[in-house]
């Protein structure tokens, strides 16, 4: 009878475990699933080149990720500069573009006299964006920009970095990339400064906006020496395309820029404790900018071992809290720190605050 007995309770646990597998594979295959579907699909699309001769063929396939597989459900459109010829594109994504570039664009350039001069220019290469709709709903379009180029022609024009902060009579070597194709394009470079935006009205030649300064392959911008503070673009302009052009803004300082601590004393005095005791609530709260407001990343370094600093590393502006984390490790008598905030971005000064306290025993 009792063999029996527990015969029977050893079937039923071996199918009470079965149940239970299959149940828990149940649920992560749904788990698997709901998961895939919670994660957005989107279309990316793929060519050969984003980089086409006029007249010429190139084929863009759509893919679906995930997984990564080809999708041939989309609709494909382009578009580019209104009132021109940017070419077409069919069914299956074959897009031919067009036999001539008939774009044509005024430039407005300042000679030094003050007097304006007004030019049209033909364009060697144009930009067209290619877009791949999916036709089903909930799958993500996806766009990609294609140049279109009559050679010898100047496909595209950078320049690095694109923004930065100087202090007056400084250099800054800015990298230059001018992207051609065919034999005889050129690459020269004009360049033109404008101060406080790009129209053509704010474009100066007095030097009042630093210049460009050349040593060998590389270039240098160096900020004016006039002690005032100033935004200052500078564009690159290809003499072979002028509608080929990239631009860099320089925020030109008096002074070194440089993090700053506000709403509390450069000098903390945090009293006197008695060493062992709780020190809950012994903390100070004040804000870290930047000098020229701009959001800068920042982290703390050398911070005394009875302080503690939250957050550890932020962006500006921030609130930081600074508090009395233990005093085991505070020797008796005058204690003293300096906590260090240090910039990320380079040439910003550190900020410092002095930290006191009078342990006793």
């Amino acid at each position: 009878m009792v063999s029996g007995w527990l015969l029977g309770i050893g079937i039923e646990v071996t199918m009470f475990k079965k149940i239970t597998k299959s149940l828990l594979v149940i649920f992560l295959s749904l788990l698997i699933v709901n998961t895939a579907e919670a994660k957005k699909k989107k279309l990316i699309i793929k060519s050969s080149s984003s980089n086409i001769k006029v007249g010429e063929n190139e084929t863009f396939k759509a893919k679906i990720k995930p997984p990564g597989k080809n999708y041939k459900n989309v609709e494909w459109t382009i578009s580019g500069i209104s009132g021109i010829d940017n070419g077409i594109i069919d069914e299956s994504g074959v897009y031919t573009a067009p036999s001539v570039i008939t774009y044509t664009k005024i430039i407005t350039d300042r000679m030094d006299t003050n007097e304006y001069i007004t030019s049209t220019v033909t364009a060697k290469a144009i930009d067209v964006i290619i877009k791949a709709k999916s036709k089903k709903a909930g799958i993500k379009n996806a766009t990609k920009k294609i140049t279109v180029y009559d050679p010898p022609a100047v496909l595209d024009v950078s320049l690095k970095p694109a923004k930065f902060t100087i202090v007056v009579k400084k250099k800054q070597k800015l990298s230059l990339n001018v992207k051609k194709k065919g034999s005889g394009a050129s690459s020269d470079i004009s360049w033109h400064f404008f101060v406080g935006g790009k129209s053509a009205e704010n474009e100066v030649f007095d030097g009042s906006a630093g210049k460009i300064v050349k040593k060998g392959k590389k270039f240098y911008y160096k900020a004016p020496s006039k002690k005032e503070n100033k935004t200052v673009y500078i564009v690159a302009r290809s003499e072979l395309d002028k509608t080929r052009y990239a631009s860099a803004k320089a925020v030109v300082m008096k002074t070194k820029p440089k993090l700053l601590v506000s709403g509390i004393s450069p000098i903390v005095d945090f009293g006197t404790v008695k060493i062992g005791e709780d020190v809950t609530g012994r903390e100070r709260t004040f804000s870290l900018i930047s000098s020229t407001g701009e959001g800068v990343e920042w982290q703390v370094t050398n911070i005394p071992t009875w302080i503690a600093v939250e957050p550890l590393r932020d962006k500006t502006p921030s609130n930081v809290l600074i508090r009395i984390s233990s005093t085991s490790s505070l020797r008796p008598g005058f204690n003293q720190g300096v906590i260090v905030f240090k910039s990320q971005k380079t040439g910003y000064k550190k900020a410092k605050l002095k930290v006191f306290i009078n342990a006793t025993e």
